[in-house]
């Protein structure tokens, strides 16, 4: 038994060293898994409580599960606690282990469950043995490790009245979880769709996977020959909902094929998961500050922006990370082939904020960037106000800025039309003047579509222009473009799927102290 214990005491040790690597800053909560590990390293240490069942219990092969697949994700190359600016990728990977799902059920209460790794549009249960394993997990309680080290999860309420179908895998805990999860994923959308449900069986082979993410180097497909009841169980969860893993060559090539059907891009890169952009909508509604980022001379002419500009921390962080990442070439990947729009109100907000604070070029850019056709007069007075002081400047920016030339005339001006959820969320509670959609039925009447119990009693509050930005993305099934990280956090939360796209801010710099 003592052979045994030490040989989980190193694969602990070799897990921590691994889990080290990955770059806490970047994935949600992998610091409590680092704990659990530790827990588990100190239990296994301490032969008085160790016993030979304690050993057969041990999660050690869930955790190397767990952080194969994270491994081979990708999210290794995600920041350090160290790094001062997140990449942009990272930012809406949404990287989360363990994460903890709220979902409306028949109980009166939410319900929940346990996604062992969310990742951009996965969700992933990990399960460190085989399917015979799973099967024979039957009655297994929902607060306790399996045997295969499985986390835990709350099952779907079941009325005592229900009928028991004549299933022979319905009370399997894995059916249960994979139900669960099925449910949740419909209240989770991401930019609008369900996050594919993974379950990923190692058949027992945990060890950790450093292996090349292209798809060039995947493994030749060879599936492992089943029971007829393991198959049988393989099955009825594929008709559940889930895509089903047999080992970590076939969740690669899973993620492969549930990825490749969104992409409709000549430049796609031959790695998956797939950069986040490729999952947003095919409408993009800009916020304020990414308009700002979008003209900010930071981005636009960096090295010739002088040092003593950047004097206070918010600017500091800005310029070491345009440095190291500069974030314009990774924005427009995000609006390649999209249309994009800009709510009246933020439109307006963005004009007044230009017309004090930009440098000619930035009002140049400013004046570049909206669409004309259409637009209305006000709006058309408004633009006409940010003037630029040359002349020639549309000349120029076509000519010497080509970040520019994807840009010119991209955006149109929409009213400010946001859905009912995010008029609830007013700080008022008032309906503010915001352009309304036509008399009669709701919007949710209009579609049809049932809205979560739950967000009507959000804590989350918003102010007048943030309603009018995210609400209207949201009602026009819009993904919303922002550097508001803080916001994006809230509505992660206390609001699901609400689709947004996150980025680092940029700030207009070029009239600073006099300008340059």
């Amino acid at each position: 038994m003592r052979s045994a214990q030490a040989e989980l005491e190193a694969r602990c040790d070799g897990l921590l060293a691994r889990i080290d690597g990955l770059g806490s800053g970047g994935i949600g909560h992998l610091d409590r898994v680092s704990t659990l590990v530790k827990a588990e390293r100190k239990y296994l240490s301490n032969s008085a409580l160790t016993s030979e069942a304690g050993l057969l219990c041990s999660n050690v092969a869930f955790f190397e599960a767990l952080v194969a697949i994270v491994s081979w994700l990708g999210t290794g190359r995600l920041r350090s606690r160290s790094e001062p600016s997140p990449p942009q990728d990272t930012l809406n990977t949404a990287a989360r282990l363990l994460h903890r799902v709220s979902y409306a059920s028949a109980s009166p209460s939410p319900s929940h469950v346990s996604v062992d790794v969310v990742c951009a549009n996965l969700w992933i249960k990990a399960r460190a043995g085989s399917v015979a394993s799973a099967r024979l997990d039957g009655d297994t309680d929902v607060h306790s490790s399996s045997e295969d080290g499985d986390s835990d999860d709350d099952d779907p309420p079941v009325a005592r009245d229900a009928k028991v179908p004549a299933d022979p895998f319905s009370s399997l805990r894995i059916v249960r979880q994979a139900k669960a999860l099925v449910e949740a994923a419909k209240q989770h959308l991401f930019h609008y769709k369900p996050p594919t449900v993974l379950i990923c069986f190692m058949m027992g082979n945990t060890a950790i996977d450093t292996s090349s993410i292209s798809v060039a180097d995947l493994e030749p497909l060879s599936l492992p020959e089943l029971d007829p009841m393991d198959a049988l169980l393989v099955d009825t969860l594929t008709a559940i909902g889930v895509h089903v893993c047999l080992g970590l060559n076939h969740f690669k090539h899973v993620v492969q094929q549930t990825n490749s059907s969104i992409v409709n891009y000549s430049s796609t890169p031959s790695t998956l998961p797939l950069h986040p952009s490729f999952y947003l909508a095919p409408l993009l509604n800009l916020d304020i500050s990414t308009l700002i980022s979008l003209v900010s001379d930071i981005c636009h002419r960096f090295p010739l922006v002088p040092n003593h500009l950047y004097d206070v921390h918010g600017l500091q962080i800005q310029q070491t990370g345009e440095r190291a990442r500069p974030l314009l070439p990774r924005l427009l990947r995000a609006l390649e082939g999209r249309q994009l729009v800009v709510t009246r109100m933020a439109f307006t907000r963005f004009l007044g904020i230009a017309d004090k604070i930009a440098g000619p070029l930035e009002r140049a850019r400013v004046i570049a960037l909206f669409d004309r056709d259409g637009m209305v007069k006000e709006d058309m007075d408004a633009l006409a106000r940010i003037t630029a002081t040359d002349g020639s400047w549309k000349d120029d920016l076509l000519r010497e800025d080509a970040y520019m030339r994807p840009l010119v005339r991209r955006i149109k001006v929409v009213p400010d039309a946001p859905s009912d959820r995010f008029l609830q969320l007013l700080t008022d509670g008032k309906t503010p003047p915001l352009e309304r959609r036509s008399k009669g039925k709701s919007n949710r009447q209009q579609s049809g579509k049932s809205v979560n119990p739950s967000a009507s009693i959000s804590p989350l509050k918003l102010s007048e222009i943030n309603v009018a930005i995210f609400g209207t993305g949201d009602a026009l099934r819009a993904t919303t473009i922002t550097a508001n990280e803080g916001l994006v956090r809230s509505f992660e939360m206390h609001l699901a799927g609400v689709s947004v796209f996150l980025h680092e801010p940029r700030s207009l710099i070029e009239a600073r102290k006099g300008g340059y």
